[in-house]
């Protein structure tokens, strides 16, 4: 993390508070973009200290009725003063070199700073587009407009801050038992909180009973972005929203992927040290590191943008947002790649047929143009993407569905295992699919990761525009391209040497030790560029030598081709020299880090005595060179949920 002083130095400038705001025109969004996408570290790390600064400034002014305050304003445009942006941007300067202990000090002079101007809010700050056709998919009730509640960072069209003493903010006792928003939001309890499956944390298993683990490999990084957003928000994610595995791999951890040339597409490492929240057991780390192919080379695309345009899709943190990422995607496209967008709700329609990227300005006015409004019914709109995809289907290119939802799928949701079979169908003829998941709310996480692994594809979400770019630019090559299908892994112990295990993670991809040779059956897709990490915590046999000329156990990976055919497969031994947590490698402590984060939050009771600040203590300590800043952030969140804990 950046010291006292370190990040003042550099001149704020007020075109980066405009861009997190949706205000900035074409040209001048698309030159933060590209300093972005060229990698302009100073530039992600400004962004970052306004995203991780606005949501608290929002706490501390109060919430307040998008309905209402639209009513007030009369409709008026309002824009928020220079001197109120100067004194944000000076704050969030500021907290780019302190601890959260010192925001409290920096919100007060911004607070104060912002009554004597007299300027809390601005309305309607992403610039209007002027032109198109507007794709509203009925349904809507008019009459009064929904009452809602902002939850956390929405870089949104409408963001109301009025006078302090109008600032209305939830009941303190629904505050109290974390719910941010109204009280005429809750209906019934049903619709409080999204839908996620019970997760049952694996337990310690003795090798002389099984020495062996094996399980599908997964991708999805949706669970920690989740989290995030929660914990933004002023509230804690429920244990059953945390996938411990989604956070380790949200993070690089530096493997190398397989030398050019060389017979496969993946590349085992492994690395042992010691536990942290238990010094006298073992932690093995296993990195799958998947080829790079450089974007540009690779063959051409045939996307199908699935977005849903209900109702529930209306909040500035869903619709808004998803035709902001679709936009950063589409930058990052070959000319020759071709994009149609089908939108559904109450019905479903071709919003664009199949287009070149070539034309991008037709593909970015079409997604400008949607609407939103009426119940959702995903499965007609996935119906209808399919077979827009496969009229365009791509021989030996890549073909594929990227869903955007908030999961709310409330019409139909009986037909949801004929969903699953269909989209099971359309991935064997090669097919493949892509959740992004937006808001919160329903959100149905459950749904859309499940969907998404029938789909031989990965799940995401997207919380802010930074997760856009990390997903669909930063990463668009392990989001679109696939190398590795139906890839397993299977660890076997040696019983001499290790008493007993358990994986950390991975609860809803274990699988039967016999299918990890039977290629019929299912697991995950790996994309290029892709590192896939699992943990493993071990109990060595009492008095039991530990060398490193000795495997304590061995690591199988067995994949097809992207193109199929037979499944093939690479080994690895794992060593143990001994090593302290300490002198471990950087790589496995800050995955122990990612790791217990998520253990504490769920309150495992694997992970000892280890608290948050134990957790943000190891991560400082195994920061490494960061170069996109995600493991600061890291940081700055667990020192947010800190916070919050204390409360």
């Amino acid at each position: 993390m950046k010291h006292d002083g370190e990040a003042a130095g550099r001149s704020q400038d007020p075109r980066v508070l405009a861009y997190l705001l949706g205000e900035l025109g074409p040209e001048e969004r698309a030159a933060i973009e590209e300093a972005l996408a060229n990698g302009d570290e100073e530039l992600s790390a400004e962004l970052r200290a306004l995203e991780a600064f606005l949501p608290t400034l929002q706490g501390t002014l109060g919430l307040e009725s998008e309905a209402e305050s639209g009513a007030e304003s009369g409709g008026g445009e309002r824009e928020l003063s220079e001197a109120a942006r100067g004194s944000i941007l000076e704050a969030a300067s500021a907290a780019r070199g302190r601890t959260k202990s010192h925001w409290p000090a920096l919100l007060a002079a911004v607070v104060l700073s912002l009554a004597c101007i007299g300027a809390w809010m601005l309305v309607d700050r992403r610039p209007a587009y002027d032109g198109g056709t507007a794709y509203d998919i009925g349904g809507s009730s008019g009459g009064a407009p929904e009452r809602r509640w902002f939850l956390g960072p929405r870089y949104s069209d409408e963001m109301i801050i009025k006078n302090r003493d109008q600032v209305r903010s939830p009941s303190s006792a629904l505050e109290s038992m974390g719910y941010l928003g109204s009280a005429e939001d809750l209906g019934s309890s049903e619709d409080l909180d999204p839908s996620f499956a019970a997760i049952a944390e694996g337990d310690f298993i003795l090798t002389a009973n099984d020495a062996r683990s094996t399980f599908a490999i997964d991708v999805d990084t949706a669970s920690y972005a989740l989290t995030r957003s929660r914990i933004r928000s002023g509230r804690f994610p429920r244990p059953d929203e945390i996938r411990v595995e989604e956070f380790i791999n949200y993070f690089s951890y530096g493997d190398e992927p397989p030398a050019p040339g060389t017979e496969h597409p993946l590349a085992l490492t492994t690395q042992v040290a010691a536990a942290p929240w238990n010094p006298e057991h073992r932690l093995v780390r296993i990195g799958v590191a998947a080829r790079r192919i450089e974007f540009q080379e690779r063959r051409p695309a045939n996307l199908v943008f699935l977005v849903d345009v209900s109702g529930s899709m209306a909040s500035a943190d869903k619709l808004p947002l998803v035709v902001r990422a679709l936009g950063i995607l589409t930058e990052s496209l070959a000319p020759d790649d071709r994009i149609a967008i089908v939108v559904y709700a109450s019905r479903e329609g071709l919003a664009l047929e199949s287009t070149p990227v070539a034309a991008r300005e037709a593909i970015l006015q079409a997604l400008d143009s949607l609407r939103s409004g009426g119940s959702t019914d995903g499965g007609k709109g996935i119906q209808l993407a399919y077979r827009i995809a496969r009229s365009n289907f791509v021989e030996d290119g890549i073909n594929r569905v990227i869903l955007c939802t908030d999961g709310d799928f409330n019409v139909g949701v009986r037909s949801v295992p004929a969903l699953a079979e269909l989209i099971a169908e359309e991935a064997s003829s090669g097919i493949d699919l892509t959740v992004l998941g937006f808001g919160s709310g329903s959100f149905r996480d459950d749904l859309m990761e499940g969907l998404s692994n029938r789909g031989n594809g990965n799940f995401a979400y997207i919380d802010s525009e930074l997760e856009a770019r990390k997903v669909l630019a930063t990463e668009v090559g392990g989001t679109l391209v696939t190398v590795a299908r139906d890839t397993k892994i299977q660890v076997e112990w040696d019983p001499a040497l290790v008493h007993s295990f358990r994986q950390i993670g991975y609860e809803n991809r274990q699988l039967a030790h016999a299918d990890f040779e039977d290629d019929r059956v299912d697991a995950g897709e790996v994309g290029a560029g892709h590192v896939v990490t699992a943990l493993y915590e071990i109990v060595p046999v009492p008095g039991a030598s530990l060398s490193s000329a000795e495997a304590i156990g061995e690591v199988r990976v067995r994949y097809q081709p992207p193109s199929g055919g037979a499944s093939r497969l690479l080994t690895a031994p794992v060593r143990d020299g001994g090593a302290t947590f300490d002198e471990g490698p950087e790589a496995l402590r800050f995955g122990a880090s990612a790791a217990a984060f998520g253990m504490v939050l769920r309150g495992s009771e694997h992970v000892g005595d280890a608290t948050l600040s134990d957790v943000r203590r190891w991560a400082l300590e195994s920061l490494g060179g960061d170069p996109g800043g995600l493991r600061n952030a890291f940081v700055e969140l667990v020192e947010r949920a800190e916070a919050l804990e204390g409360r």
